[in-house]
């Protein structure tokens, strides 16, 4: 059986590092990651904190006996560029969602990419990707439309990723509400920005990071 996370962060500026280096400021991000059901610490889970602009960009880090951790981000962005050690497809946010959502997924080597959304009677619904695509952290949205661009109906959803050869395959629930009548041009439904984002677009480009928390007995966040 595996355990739901929970996570508590905690993040502070450091000086930047005298100039002889060519270092810019950074963010010490630390904190400690806990079975939210018995709040146990969770030892070895894997935390990958990517940039949004440049999602090969990230850092990445491996909690201790006591489920604590500590990453250094650079201000500017310029995260260390790192490569996933598995395949893997990751759980959509938000979910559930209306009106639209992310998919996230990893790539340990590059390959020819299809990812696709399906009804629960096993109909196609959209074409997501379908290309070649490198090693690293990727992500793509999804506005609840199908592939000529008309809004599906709230319900279940399945979506699979297939990289050459290899497959896997998640649920997400759209649910009916408000959002799901506000459409864009063309039908196509925006996906809500975050608080950072709209507060700023300029530091949302740069310097807005989304987070994954995996490991042994932990169920993906």
């Amino acid at each position: 059986m595996k355990h739901a996370p929970a996570l508590l962060v905690t993040a502070s500026l450091l000086a930047a590092i005298p100039a002889t280096s060519q270092q810019a400021p950074q963010v010490q991000v630390t904190g400690q990651v806990f079975f939210a059901d018995t709040g146990a610490p969770a030892e070895g889970a894997r935390l990958a904190l990517f940039r949004l602009a440049d999602l090969r960009q990230s850092v990445v880090a491996t909690t201790d006996a006591t489920g604590r951790f500590t990453v250094l981000v650079p201000v500017d962005g310029s995260a260390t560029t790192a490569v996933p050690r598995t395949f893997q497809l990751l759980q959509n946010y938000p979910n559930p969602f209306n009106p639209g959502t992310v998919i996230p997924y990893q790539l340990d080597k590059g390959g020819q990419v299809r990812l696709e959304v399906y009804n629960l009677l096993g109909q196609r619904v959209r074409l997501l990707v379908d290309s070649a695509q490198p090693a690293g952290y990727q992500s793509v949205a999804w506005d609840a439309t199908d592939d000529v661009g008309q809004s599906v109906g709230a319900g279940i959803y399945l979506y699979q990723l297939t990289v050459d050869g290899l497959s896997d395959s998640r649920q997400m629930v759209l649910l009916d509400g408000p959002g799901g009548s506000t459409r864009a041009a063309g039908g196509r439904a925006p996906i809500p920005a975050s608080p950072q984002a709209a507060a700023s677009s300029a530091i949302a480009s740069s310097a807005v990071y989304g987070l994954t928390v995996s490991g042994p007995g932990l169920v993906t966040y």
